[in-house]
């Protein structure tokens, strides 16, 4: 795997991240809604009888899987973020890119400097992180 390949991967944990957030919310608004009725006669059924506890433990295991999810960008990022006590300008262009999203435009007019050479910074900024975080 490329360091450019390794980087993008954060643009997929956003995603899922963002997914999970949305499978979470959906889930307790379901929990809340879910509730034992106990005035109802008792009919056996296939059915859950817990039907809280279920969106309870459906709950925690996304909740596991988002942190999950979570802990593996930041640990990437946390590659991103050494590289300001190595190599300032690669930390900068990388940090910009792949932590603050940011286009190759936005980082050029930011750093004042031409696309040509921001391109030239991303090269070096990826030999330098593969050869001191990917080793």
């Amino acid at each position: 795997m490329t360091a450019k390949q390794y980087l993008n991967q954060i643009y997929t944990f956003d995603r899922l991240i963002e997914i999970q957030n949305e499978k979470i919310e959906q889930l307790r608004t379901r929990a809340e809604g879910s509730a034992v009725r106990y005035d109802r006669d008792k009919v056996q059924t296939s059915g859950s009888q817990d039907p809280l506890g279920d969106a309870s433990v459906n709950l925690m295991a996304e909740m596991r899987k988002r942190d999950m999810y979570i802990a593996r960008r930041k640990a990437i990022t946390d590659k991103i973020e050494s590289l300001a006590f190595t190599d300032n300008s690669s930390y900068l262009v990388l940090a910009k890119r792949y932590i603050l999203k940011k286009s190759d435009k936005e980082i050029a007019f930011e750093m004042d400097y031409t696309l040509r050479h921001v391109s030239r910074l991303f090269s070096r900024a990826f030999k330098v992180f593969e050869s001191e975080k990917m080793s």
